[in-house]
């Protein structure tokens, strides 16, 4: 019943074909209506009513503040699909082409959604660094317009931060600082405080316990990531005073991995040039 009186309604006022012509009431209903195809995933008419969109709008160039905050709304329900879709080209192509937009007045949670789909992307390509930053203005947009994703979006944040091994603490930003310990966070502030502690075993234990506070398909992909981004940094730390050390030792340390892991994490290092030394395969030792 919704869809058809959308379509009843967008007949109507369509700016080209109606009877009563009102071109801001069309493109308000039509982004309505294709957030609730978005919703439920039909993404042919969604698609469709995207083409229409960008027909019957004037050109960002145009220097109407209304036409690049129209732009903003319409590559937000693109980003959308093509995030849902895993269109990874295309949505790194709309969100370039919306931070390039200048001079529109969107609403906060509109610019937030750009961010952090457009942090997703950043992620995708494991541009760590870009990804932390994105995501953070995407956290201060939802933040400012006092949408509980806001969380999830910090969430990310911190994700981000680890991956990219930075040595800053993402919450002592006085932005996030009031979130550090919110129920819904308080896993993931255990979860850096372990990481800059380079201590894997706590690092292990939270992720252990707190598998429903951090149950996110987003987050979950980046598990294994993450446990090697934190054995590798652990990894360098402990290796750098010896000239020759046991794997086995090496894996009772990293809480008791499999050899091969071990072997793999030297390879990498050893290969991007971070550590100089061999393995012995025979020995069992570096």
């Amino acid at each position: 019943i919704a869809l058809a009186v959308y379509d009843a309604t967008l007949q109507v006022f369509h700016p080209q074909t109606g009877n009563t012509i009102n071109e801001r009431l069309w493109f308000k209903t039509n982004l309505k209506y294709g957030q609730l195809l978005y919703e439920m995933n039909e993404a042919n008419k969604l698609e469709q009513v995207l083409r229409d969109l960008q027909t019957n709008m004037p050109p960002e160039d145009s220097g109407s503040a209304s036409s690049s905050t129209q732009s903003m709304e319409i590559y937000a329900l693109q980003i959308q699909l093509y995030s849902r879709q895993k269109d990874h080209k295309r949505l790194r192509e709309t969100f370039q082409k919306a931070m390039a937009v200048r001079g529109g007045i969107p609403h906060p949670r509109t610019i937030a959604l750009i961010q952090e789909l457009g942090g997703k992307t950043h992620m995708a390509s494991r541009e760590y660094n870009q990804a932390e930053k994105t995501f953070f203005q995407a956290f201060k947009s939802y933040d400012e317009a006092g949408d509980p994703s806001r969380l999830r979006c910090l969430k990310y944040l911190v994700l981000a931060s680890m991956l990219h091994a930075s040595a800053i603490n993402p919450f002592d930003s006085q932005e996030a600082r009031p979130y550090r310990d919110d129920p819904e966070i308080v896993a993931m502030t255990n979860l850096v405080q372990a990481f800059h502690a380079n201590d894997i075993a706590k690092f292990e234990r939270v992720l252990r316990q707190n598998r429903r506070t951090l149950h996110d398909e987003f987050i979950n992909e980046h598990v294994q990531d993450l446990l090697r981004t934190i054995r590798t940094q652990v990894l360098e730390r402990m290796v750098r005073p010896y000239r020759r050390i046991s794997l086995h030792a090496l894996a009772e340390q990293l809480n008791h991995i499999e050899i091969s892991q071990v072997e793999s994490l030297l390879t990498s290092l050893i290969l991007n040039g971070t550590l100089q030394g061999k393995i012995d395969r025979v020995d069992m030792v570096l």
